[in-house]
């Protein structure tokens, strides 16, 4: 199971009216929980709501499904695509064992 982590922005922005962040965190019982508030003037207004909060849970059993999907996107087809995720494995310090044999 993976240990629980705090909340990691993906993304803030803010244009001085508005403001958005996504954050992302595994829970306690492993599951990936991202999360996203907008808030600031304009493009809700209409509703009459300025505050727009959701969220987004995938049960620990599904993260390595998720995994190798996001997998796919970034290094489907790319030659250099172990030695990509390799790298990113060593910048964002996470352990990982590479074996290479003939």
């Amino acid at each position: 199971m993976l240990a629980r982590t705090e909340p990691k922005a993906l993304l803030w922005r803010t244009d001085g009216a508005r403001y958005g962040r996504i954050d992302a965190r595994v829970a306690a019982d492993g599951a990936l929980e991202i999360r996203s508030h907008d808030m600031g003037g304009a493009e809700m207004a209409e509703w009459g709501a300025d505050d727009h909060e959701a969220s987004l849970r995938i049960e620990a059993r599904d993260v390595a499904r998720l995994l190798l999907a996001l997998l796919e996107d970034g290094y489907a087809g790319r030659a250099d695509g172990l030695q990509a995720i390799r790298e990113l494995c060593e910048t964002r310090d996470i352990p990982a064992k590479f074996a290479v044999w003939t």
